[in-house]
């Protein structure tokens, strides 16, 4: 059962939460004033619920967890056209229900008392909805791997239908059937009607990463066409159409890719407030960000799962890393330690490195051998293990040297929770430490697709 404390990680946590909350609350009284719960409201809702579900999880807030993986299976069930749209009334009960309960645990996390409330109502509201012969329960949610969706809200300043999601984004944007002169050869567009064309195509057009790369390779396309009209087009109307394919470009870059400025944000407030509770002096340095002509980006479906794998990392060099100053003086360490944190565009793949490192006291590997064995996940003599070998274990799941649930922080605490965060985002994470020296953890992110 968890228990409310003034420790900086749950305060993050209920500031993260609450956030998550308020939005979800303006979408589910945007689907109440519509009298209906469309699609679009509905992936919104489950991405929300999502990201509380798998931050209670780590947290160990069990009751928050557990309500809000009920709904998220739901959710995904009507997100995912597996059933019909849900009933408006006892759909709204159930987000409403929800919304309360989140409120309530929030509100005595943040007073200093014990969460993990009474959900079974909420539980029986959601096991009582209908969605036909497929049974949310009975089908699995999406898988881990699936791509985050990206929206463009905007609305049409005309009456004419949206396109449908199956047809490509540049089918006929440039040459206009309708208009065939004598000669039977379809004219093409000018570019007025081809811009037009394309922003009544993307309004409302439900895109994933992958659609994405297809319209950055449907760019490339468009520029080689560009060069077949210039036997028909003066150099006028070329350039015209280069613009336009320069700004699908960017349009996609900027839909699909940002830069690591919030995620250094997150970090360093994680790094305050946890330095701050715990009396320790340490130096945050965050390295790589400072060319300002070389931007570094990645894309942005990826960006919570970073954030959440790196407070993980610092609240663990923090409590559990780095030594009070009087130890680090015994030590013949300075004072105040260092925490850094580093990005760099990989020379060995196309995608982004992580460093991440404190100069603390470093994993004990017996510590870890010893819990490893205590859990029974050793299958082989504890001689056997290299140092390589047993720096593994901790991204193992459900490995813990936690001794009490109160105890939110400490060397192996999380690390499995920090290698599912990186793999979900098709990334892999390396540790590397040498006792009484510090610890170091590589993150590696490749790019899910070519973004040059």
């Amino acid at each position: 059962m968890g228990v409310a404390k003034k420790e900086p990680i749950i305060e993050i946590f209920a500031g993260e939460a609450g956030d998550s909350i308020q939005t979800f609350d303006k979408y589910r009284l945007e689907g109440e004033k519509a009298k209906e719960f469309g699609r679009e409201l509905i992936v919104e809702l489950s991405g929300l619920v999502r990201i509380i579900r798998r931050d209670s999880s780590m947290l160990l807030f069990d009751g928050i967890a557990q309500v809000s993986g009920k709904l998220e299976k739901l959710l995904d069930c009507y997100r995912d056209v597996r059933a019909e749209k849900p009933d408006f009334e006892p759909f709204k009960a159930v987000l409403a229900a929800y919304s309360e309960f989140i409120h309530n645990e929030l509100y005595k996390l943040t007073h200093n008392e014990r969460v993990n409330g009474d959900n079974s109502e909420i539980i029986e509201l959601i096991d009582r909805m209908d969605t036909g012969v497929v049974g949310y329960n009975k089908l699995p949610t999406s898988a881990p791997n699936r791509r985050k969706q990206y929206y463009i809200p905007s609305k049409q300043e005309s009456d004419s239908a949206v396109v449908s999601p199956t047809q490509g984004v540049f089918d006929g944007l440039l040459i206009d059937e309708a208009k065939k002169p004598e000669d039977g050869l379809a004219k093409p567009k000018t570019p007025t009607e081809i811009l037009s064309s394309l922003k009544n195509r993307l309004i409302n057009f439900n895109i994933t990463d992958d659609k994405m790369e297809e319209i950055r390779k449907l760019c490339v396309k468009l520029e080689n066409a560009m060069e077949g009209l210039k036997s028909v087009y003066n150099d006028d109307m070329v350039e015209e159409i280069s613009r336009i394919a320069e700004g699908i470009k960017a349009w996609v870059i900027d839909a699909r890719m940002t830069d690591f400025s919030m995620v250094a944000s997150k970090a360093k407030l994680a790094a305050k407030d946890l330095l701050k509770h715990t009396g320790k002096k340490a130096k945050f340095e965050i390295k790589g960000l400072e060319n300002e002509e070389q931007v570094l980006h990645i894309e942005k479906y990826k960006t919570g799962n970073l954030s959440k794998a790196l407070t993980h990392l610092i609240r663990n060099a923090v409590d559990h890393g780095l030594e009070m100053p009087e130890a680090r003086v015994k030590a013949g360490k300075s004072k105040e330690g260092h925490i850094s944190l580093e990005f760099i565009k990989s020379d060995k793949f196309k995608g982004i490195e992580i460093h991440f490192s404190d100069d603390g006291m470093g994993i004990n590997p017996d510590k870890i051998l010893k819990a490893a064995e205590m859990k029974g996940i050793l299958l082989n003599p504890k001689e056997s293990y290299s140092l390589e070998d047993i720096l593994k274990i901790p991204f193992m799941t459900g490995f813990t040297t936690r001794k009490t649930i109160g105890d939110y922080s400490g060397r192996g605490v999380g690390l499995d929770q920090v290698a599912h965060l990186i793999e979900e985002i098709n990334g892999r994470v390396v540790l590397k430490s040498k006792e009484g020296e510090g610890t170091e953890v590589d993150i590696e992110l490749p790019y899910d697709h070519i973004s040059e």
